[in-house]
């Protein structure tokens, strides 16, 4: 039997066999007193005291028993390098030379072990020489937390594993975002080739425009013919010999140049002389001069210098429209006269103010303005033409059929109201107002006689039957806005909105129908009250007009606001059916977007709202089919229908004396001037 035992004198750890200690006689293997102090001989024979920390049969066990932590080594106190001395040349069971390999690499492994295990009681001696005294004290704790910290070795190799495959992932990560780092440098490398290409491109647009100006002003010195025809000579174009004279003309030329001012103008004989032999009556020029804004000064000039039968075949550039695929190029205006446009406009700009930039901005919208008033020009012939179509479609029809007066007769043509509503299926108010609509129309009241009479009613109560249906609330089956689709609907994904498009359609082209009014009903989940949408007009008695309908709605509708009615040109709503029928109707239909709070509304001097009910919605569709009575004068034939009964609440329509809903400044938006 063996007995581990540490020294006193130098805290030396041996191996020894029993019979070195003296006055000991073990039976098994804790048969001993590790509080006791042994007399223990070491070395050559000297005796020395000794504690025992263990027993064991053979030094293997010692070894085990290490490795297992089945045994505990305390920490040495003392200065001295600690090592392992398992009997030495006193054990030769440490030393002998095993004969099998297998014991040889049994005998291996276990000085390997027993290596790490000195290899820590080296690092505890060396970590207690430095706490002193204070770690003595902690030695049990020490040991005990050293017990605890010992890993499995089965835990140890799965934390190893799932160490290494934290490692692989870092490293596929690392990888990724180094990947990303390079594309979006090749992004932004691209972005920024882009924006350079962008810039060149426009430079080169410029310089192309300023190009044609020149060749149109070298081209420009014979004159115009009314039929947009030209006479050029051979010897017209001549080879350009000085850079500067071309920078010159260029810049003459040029929309953003600003041309020096004349502020005298030559008078004769009732006349004015405005430069390059171009002569405007005198009267018209003093109006001119007290028209306010630059876009009507533009337009009535140009009116003045080229009149409308010339403007309305010419074009500013000479390049055709991209709108319309088979339009032709038109001939362009004269560029000696738009520099005399320009001229005149700087005179009145510079007057104005004295900042260059302003004056160049201002200037810089010649062209456009000149352009739309040309729009503006073929479209009054086309409607002119219409009209015109009208009459002789009148002229042509026996007038002793119709029993009316003749005052009436001669406007005897199908006016027609189309309505709208439940394009979106969440709006379920809109249903209510058509529903009171419809109802109304329906009636035997007088008044809903003498619209029947006089006007037709076209309502599509619901265009998205299948939204309402799947309980949506914006948009269809297919997921699509229809009040975003009217420019381009498709028969397959948007077929109500398609049909009432090509019904739109086929009556305006119809010189027969005369549709005046086209109203989507909505409703509006943040304002009160009813209130309307309409378009903008550039001319200001089309707006004017346009306004007329709103105002008298709200005098009919105590909960209609007039002043939350407004006219825009939103960008956002350039889908909806308000501002594209509004842009392929002519300019005597108006469209608009009727919409009504899904909450309440303030009559007017009240400050607490009323919430609205079913009856409140189908009240105010009474209103506005009650509406157009005033709107087409027709109240006067009232009397000579046959009373039904008469209504006395302001909400069923028939009273007219009750002012509305004027909260706030009570004026509309679009009566303003027109932008």
């Amino acid at each position: 039997m063996y007995a581990f035992v540490r020294f006193l004198e130098d805290d030396m750890c041996y191996a020894l066999p029993v019979s070195d200690v003296k006055d000991f006689q073990p039976v098994h293997k804790r048969d001993f007193d590790d509080q006791k102090v042994y007399v223990v001989l070491r070395g050559a024979g000297q005796p020395a005291k000794a504690h025992i920390l263990a027993l064991a049969e053979s030094i293997e066990e010692f070894e085990h028993s290490i490795m297992q932590k089945k045994m505990k080594i305390p920490k040495m106190s003392n200065r001295n390098t600690v090592e392992n001395h398992f009997g030495e040349e006193r054990v030769p069971l440490r030393h002998k030379k095993v004969q099998s390999q297998e014991q040889q690499r049994a005998s291996s492994n276990s000085s390997k072990s027993l290596a790490a295990v000195v290899a820590r009681l080296e690092r505890n001696a060396v970590n207690s020489c430095t706490e002193g005294e204070e770690l003595d004290r902690l030695t049990t704790e020490e040991e005990e937390e050293q017990d605890e910290a010992v890993v499995p070795r089965v835990l140890y190799e799965e934390l190893v594993h799932s160490y290494r495959q934290q490692e692989e992932e870092m490293r596929r990560l690392q990888q990724e975002l180094e990947r990303t780092r390079r594309q979006l440098l090749q992004q932004a490398k691209k972005l920024k080739e882009y924006g350079s290409l962008l810039t060149e491109v426009k430079e080169l647009r410029d310089f192309n425009r300023r190009l044609q100006d020149v060749l149109l002003m070298r081209l420009g010195s014979e004159p115009m013919h009314d039929n947009g025809t030209q006479t050029i000579k051979a010897e017209v174009v001549e080879p350009i010999s000085e850079p500067q004279e071309v920078c010159q003309e260029e810049a003459n030329t040029s929309s953003t140049h600003s041309p020096s001012p004349r502020t005298v103008y030559t008078f004769n004989d009732g006349k004015v002389h405005l430069g390059g032999g171009i002569w405007v009556e005198e009267e018209k020029w003093h109006q001119l001069q007290r028209t306010q804004g630059d876009s009507k000064f533009t337009k009535n000039l140009a009116v003045m210098i080229w009149g409308t039968e010339t403007l309305k075949n010419r074009s500013v550039t000479g390049v055709a429209t991209k709108k319309k695929k088979d339009a032709l190029p038109k001939p362009p205006l004269s560029p000696s006269k738009l520099k005399i446009v320009r001229e005149c406009l700087y005179d009145r700009v510079s007057q104005e103010t004295a900042d260059s930039a302003e004056i160049t901005q201002r200037l810089s919208k010649v062209n456009k303005y000149i352009c739309e008033k040309i729009m503006d020009i073929n479209k009054s012939i086309k409607n002119e033409e219409r009209r015109e179509s009208k009459l002789l479609i009148q002229q042509t029809v026996k007038m002793e059929n119709f029993p009316y007066d003749a005052h009436l007769n001669q406007e005897r043509e199908k006016r027609v109201v189309f309505l709208t509503a439940r394009v979106h299926p969440g709006e379920s108010p809109a249903s209510f107002i058509c529903h009171g609509v419809i109802d109304f129309l329906v009636s035997q009241h007088p008044i809903a006689q003498v619209l029947r009479d006089h006007v037709i009613f076209k309502i599509v109560p619901m265009l998205n039957p299948d939204g309402v249906y799947l309980g949506n609330y914006r948009c269809s089956l297919m997921g699509f806005d229809l009040n975003r689709h009217w420019q381009d609907p498709s028969p397959w994904a948007h077929p109500t909105l398609h049909a009432v498009k090509q019904l739109i359609v086929q009556m305006n082209q119809d010189p027969k129908v005369s549709l005046e009014f086209y109203i989507d009903v909505h409703a509006h989940s943040t304002m009160m009250n009813g209130f309307m949408y309409g378009n903008v007009f550039e001319e200001e008695e089309i707006g004017q007009r346009q306004a007329v309908f709103p105002r008298l709605l709200c005098q009919n509708a105590p909960d209609f606001s007039l002043s939350s009615t407004s006219f825009n040109r939103d960008v956002v709503k350039a889908g909806t059916g308000r501002r594209f029928l509004g842009g392929l109707l002519d300019d005597t239909s108006y469209c608009y977007t009727l919409e009504v709070s899904f909450y309440s509304y303030l009559t007017a001097g009240s400050t607490s709202p009323v919430p609205y009910t079913e009856d409140g919605y189908i009240r105010l569709g009474r209103n506005v089919a009650r509406t157009f009575l005033d709107y087409y004068k027709l109240n006067n034939l009232i009397d000579e229908s046959k009373p039904t009964g008469h209504i006395n609440s302001p909400f069923d329509g028939t009273s007219t004396s009750h002012q509305g809903n004027k909260a706030g400044n009570g004026k509309v938006k679009g009566d303003r001037k027109p932008h």
